[in-house]
C-alpha cells in the first residue's frame, strides 16, 4: 500500500525467480500530504506478476490519475486494474504486459489504449467507447459493438469479437502481420461486412461460438472450445484447420470445401495444445478429400496423446506427423494408407498412435505404419493389411485376412484375434527374442500352458497341408465335459504346436476335435525365417519368443 498524492513513478522489481509476490497494490491518498496531486502515473516493471493495480473502493489516489504509462522490461501480469479516473493507458517496453481483467466498471473513464512495446494482452472485453492502437508487438484484445477505431498494428495480433455488427463509427483492422479474428458468435460471414479488415486467420471459439462460418477471405482456420456444432463453409484449396482445444459438449466440427470435385484433394489438419484434446463424442468431418495430413503438436514438455474421431467419406491416405501421439476413433472406412512414421514423441515409452482400420472391402490392400512411440495398430477383418509398428513396444492386432505384421524395433506384442484359414492367415515378418504372440483370440477356450517343446517333423517330401494336419491331429476335448481322451490337461480346449517348412516357421493352434487341420477353426501363424521355438515360454495363452 502506498499512501501519497505525489507519486508519479512506480518501479516494480521481481524476486530471484523474476516473479513478484502476488497481491493488491493499493494507491491511497494521504490526508497529511498537502502536495499537489499528480495526474500521470509511470509504472516501470522488471517483470513478474504483482496482482491488482489499484483496488476499487480502496485505492483513493488511483482515481486521481488521468494517464497511466506502463513500461514492462519483461513479461508482466496485472490481475486487474482499478483506475477510475484514468483516460489513457499506454504500454511500452520489450516485455508482454497482460491485464487478466480491465473491466469498464473499474476503469470508467478509460477511452484510449496504446500499445507500443512487446505486446499487450487484455482478458476482458473493452468498453465500446475505448479505442485501441497497437504497435509491432503481438497484442490480444476482445471487443463488442465498438464505436471506436481498433487498429492492431504490425504484430501477429488476436481480436475476439462477440458480435458481427459494430457500433456506429466502429472499425476493427488487424493491421500488418498474421492476425487472427476470433468469432465468439453464432455464425459469421466477415468478408463484406463494414468495419472488418486485415485479418488472415479465422478462429471460432468461446462460450457463444457455434453455427456456420464463411471462410471466404481467410488463409487459415482455427477452432477451440465451442458452444455447439460448428461448420466452416467455402473453404478454399490449401486452407487448413488447427484444433486448439477439445470442442466441448460432444460438439461436431464440419469443414466444407468450396470445391471438392477433384480426385486427389488434400486437407491439412493440425492438433495444437499443451494437453490432450479431443473428448468423447466429438467429431471432425472433412468430406470429399482424398488425402488428409495431420500434424499433432505438443506445445510443452509433458507428453500427451490427442484423440480424433475423423469422418471423411473419400479419404484414401492419412499421414500423421508431429511430437504428440494421436488415438483415432472410428477411422474412415475408405483409407488404404495410414502413415504415422512422422510422429516422433519424446520417448519410446510415450503413447504414440492408436489406429484401427475399418476398411471393409474384401481383399483390399491396406498399409498401416506406426510412430516411434507405443502404438496400438489393428487391421480389419476383411482387408489384407500390412502393419509396421515402428520403434516402440507396440501392439499389432490381427483380425483376419492375409495380413503381414512387422513389429520393427522394440519388444512387440502380436495380438492374434482371428483364426484365419489355411490359405489366408497371419504372417509375422520379424518376430525376435522377447516379442510376444497373444493367441487368446485364436483359440476357442483355454490353451495348454508350458514350453512348446520339439517341433513337428515329417519327411523331406511332406507338403504344407500334411504338416498342418500333423500339427493339428490332437483330439481336443475339454476334460470338464467328462469325455476326456487323456491327451490334454483338465480344462484345456486347445493346444499349440509348431513346425518349419519352406524356410519359415509356423505356429498352429489346434481348436478342433478332428485329427486333421480344420481351416477356419484351427489357426496357423507364419513366422518369417527359421526360429527355434522349443524353449519359448507359453503361459496365459501368450507365447514369448525365447
Amino acid at each position: 500500500m502506498l499512501a501519497t498524492t505525489a507519486l508519479d513513478t512506480l518501479n516494480l522489481k521481481g524476486g530471484a525467480s523474476a516473479t513478484t509476490a502476488s497481491g493488491n497494490l493499493d494507491l491511497i491518498k494521504s490526508a497529511a500530504d498537502t502536495t499537489t496531486a499528480v495526474t500521470t502515473l509511470n509504472v516501470n516493471s522488471a517483470g513478474g506478476f504483482i496482482g491488482s493495480l489499484g483496488v476499487a473502493g480502496n485505492s483513493t489516489q488511483a482515481a486521481g490519475f488521468t494517464a497511466v504509462n506502463i513500461a514492462s522490461a519483461a513479461d508482466t501480469t496485472f490481475a486487474n486494474a482499478a483506475l477510475a479516473g484514468n483516460k489513457t493507458l499506454t504500454v511500452s517496453g520489450s516485455g508482454v504486459t497482460t491485464f487478466t481483467a480491465l473491466t469498464a466498471a473499474n476503469n470508467a473513464a478509460l477511452t484510449s489504449i496504446v500499445s507500443t512495446g512487446g505486446g499487450l494482452k487484455i482478458g476482458t472485453e473493452l468498453a465500446n467507447n475505448v479505442s485501441f492502437t497497437g504497435g509491432a508487438g503481438n497484442d490480444e484484445i476482445a471487443v463488442g459493438a465498438t464505436t471506436k477505431a481498433i487498429n492492431m498494428g504490425a504484430g501477429n495480433d488476436v481480436v475476439t469479437v462477440s458480435t458481427t455488427v459494430l457500433g456506429a463509427g466502429g472499425s476493427i483492422n488487424g493491421g500488418d502481420g498474421i492476425d487472427t479474428l476470433v468469432a465468439n458468435v453464432n455464425g459469421s460471414a466477415f468478408v463484406g461486412l463494414p468495419g472488418f479488415s486485415g485479418f488472415e486467420v479465422l478462429r471460432v471459439a468461446g462460450a457463444a461460438a457455434l453455427g456456420t462460418h464463411n471462410a471466404v477471405g481467410f488463409t487459415a482456420l482455427e477452432v477451440g472450445a465451442v458452444a455447439g456444432n460448428t461448420t466452416f463453409t467455402n473453404v478454399a484449396a490449401g486452407i487448413g484447420l488447427t484444433q486448439l482445444a477439445s470442442f466441448g459438449g460432444g460438439s461436431d466440427v464440419v469443414v466444407t470445401l468450396a470445391d471438392a470435385t477433384g480426385t486427389n484433394d488434400t486437407f491439412n489438419l493440425t492438433l495444437k495444445s499443451a494437453g490432450a484434446i479431443g473428448a468423447a463424442g466429438e467429431t471432425i468431418t472433412i468430406n470429399g478429400v482424398e488425402n488428409i495430413n495431420i500434424t499433432s503438436t505438443d506445445t510443452d514438455t509433458t507428453a500427451h496423446q490427442n484423440t480424433v474421431a475423423l469422418i471423411a467419406d473419400a479419404a484414401k491416405s492419412i499421414v500423421v506427423s508431429g511430437n504428440a501421439g494421436v488415438a483415432f476413433v472410428n477411422a474412415p472406412a475408405t483409407v488404404t494408407s495410414f502413415d504415422a512414421t512422422g510422429v516422433v514423441v519424446g520417448k519410446a515409452t510415450d503413447n504414440g498412435v492408436t489406429f484401427t482400420s475399418t476398411n471393409a472391402t474384401v481383399a483390399e490392400n491396406v498399409s498401416i505404419k506406426g510412430s516411434n512411440g507405443v502404438d496400438i495398430l489393428s487391421g480389419s477383418a476383411t482387408a489384407n493389411d500390412t502393419i509396421y509398428g515402428g520403434a516402440g513396444n507396440d501392439t499389432l492386432i490381427y483380425t483376419g485376412g492375409t495380413d503381414f505384421l512387422y513389429g520393427e524395433a522394440g519388444n512387440d506384442t502380436f495380438d492374434v484375434n482371428a483364426v484365419g484359414t489355411k490359405t489366408s492367415y497371419l504372417t509375422i515378418g520379424d518376430a525376435v527374442k522377447d516379442d510376444k504372440i497373444d493367441l487368446a483370440g485364436a483359440s476357442v477356450g483355454t490353451i495348454q500352458n508350458g514350453a512348446l517343446g520339439a517341433k513337428v517333423t515329417l519327411g523331406a517330401a511332406a507338403t504344407f497341408d500334411q504338416y498342418l494336419d500333423e500339427a493339428a491331429k490332437t483330439i481336443i476335448v475339454d476334460l470338464d465335459d467328462a469325455d476326456a481322451d487323456g491327451n490334454v490337461a483338465t480344462g484345456i480346449d486347445a493346444v499349440v504346436k509348431w513346425f518349419q517348412f519352406g524356410g519359415d516357421t509356423f505356429v498352429v493352434v489346434d481348436n478342433s476335435i478332428a485329427t486333421s487341420f480344420q481351416s477356419g477353426t484351427d489357426s496357423v501363424i507364419k513366422l518369417t525365417g527359421l526360429l527355434d521355438l522349443s524353449t519359448s515360454a507359453f503361459a496365459g495363452e501368450v507365447l514369448t519368443i525365447a
